[in-house]
């Protein structure tokens, strides 16, 4: 069946979503000393979901949400298929192969851990790849077409705010992961020109007591339980052998 057709007729079975806040890390325009690193995503990427939902409906784009499979198995875009951000990034493998074909991307960041994504696969030879700029939360927000599991693990969700340094001075522009290593469910944010940083996890299957992991380019810098995301103010440090791997 045509993904067009499927999302067609998934219209009679979906759950409509109530109203969300959605929190991400501040918009940054590029400068000419930070042009690849000063935004989130390349703005040409970015594809509102009203467009990304007519897209669907008249053509044949493969849709794929890249976080994780607790998550895609919970709810998903109506006609998505799962292939999470961690194989993306640590293969080249993938099981869709006609780079011709255009993709559309989405995570919950809203769009920080698909873009990540995207500029992936762009390396990789694909040619026309696009990201929700909403993310999955603001397309489920605007009553688009989603799948729901009934029986799906209650949710933790929380927004918090932290900052990154080095040697004493706010790390600019860095991707910030932080990552349930029991499910392997991830948020993503990048710190502004000061530091800092803002994120909305939506995490199912867990509970306060789990300990959560804060990665800065695949190292580890604090562990912490989801509780702690309430109480503490997020402070991470990068060591300069971090750093300079980017």
């Amino acid at each position: 069946m045509k993904l067009s057709s499927w999302i067609l007729s998934a219209l009679t079975a979906v759950t409509l979503g109530g109203s969300y806040a959605i929190a991400q890390a501040p918009f940054r325009q590029n400068t000419e000393a930070e042009h690849n690193h000063a935004q989130e995503i390349d703005p040409k990427l970015l594809i509102k979901s009203q467009q990304a939902f007519s897209l669907l409906k008249k053509s044949n784009p493969l849709l794929i949400d890249v976080r994780s499979r607790e998550e895609y198995n919970a709810e998903h875009i109506a006609g998505s298929i799962s292939y999470p951000y961690r194989a993306i990034q640590s293969t080249t493998n993938y099981p869709f192969q006609d780079k011709n074909r255009q993709m559309i991307l989405y995570c919950g960041c809203p769009h920080h851990l698909s873009g990540m994504s995207a500029e992936i696969l762009i390396k990789e030879g694909f040619k026309d790849v696009k990201v929700i700029d909403e993310g999955y939360w603001g397309w489920k927000a605007m009553n688009l077409p989603v799948m729901i599991n009934p029986n799906a693990p209650a949710k933790t969700t929380m927004d918090f705010e932290g900052r990154l340094t080095r040697g004493g001075q706010g790390a600019v522009f860095a991707d910030v992961l932080l990552v349930h290593p029991e499910t392997g469910q991830i948020e993503a944010a990048r710190t502004d020109k000061d530091g800092n940083f803002r994120m909305a996890l939506h995490f199912y299957n867990s509970s306060l007591k789990d300990k959560v992991e804060f990665e800065v380019n695949n190292t580890i810098l604090k562990t912490l339980t989801l509780g702690d995301l309430k109480t503490q103010n997020i402070q991470l440090d990068m060591p300069l052998q971090v750093a300079s791997q980017k």
